[in-house]
């Protein structure tokens, strides 16, 4: 008995551009890597910062200081997260009457 192949591959591709700029899209869930910043940014989305590694903490404060986006926030000993924390942190970001209601866009990003 011959073995049977597996089935065939599918890959997808998203075009992420095209969702970043759809006028629905008001935030970004990002690792805080350079260049998914960046093009969050370039569309005048807010940033809701989950860093991971290296300089992506860094990059976080910096955008956080400059009121472009939140963190979620983190047990203070081990740096865990939970469900409960980011959907808190969608709901700020996403919230105009609790929170820092934050109507970010790339004008607010002075220097």
């Amino acid at each position: 008995m011959k073995p049977k192949s597996p089935p065939p591959l599918t890959i997808c591709y998203i075009l992420r551009q095209r969702i970043m700029a759809h006028e629905s899209v008001g935030f970004f869930l990002t690792h805080c890597g350079d260049s998914s910043v960046i093009e969050a940014l370039s569309f005048g989305l807010a940033l809701i910062m989950l860093p991971y590694a290296t300089d992506q903490g860094l990059i976080a404060r910096v955008f956080e200081e400059k009121k472009v986006g939140i963190g979620v926030p983190r047990d203070e000993e081990d740096g865990s997260f939970t469900r409960n924390s980011v959907a808190e942190s969608l709901w700020l970001v996403n919230d105009d009457k609790e929170g820092p209601a934050l109507e970010i866009r790339i004008s607010a990003i002075d220097a």
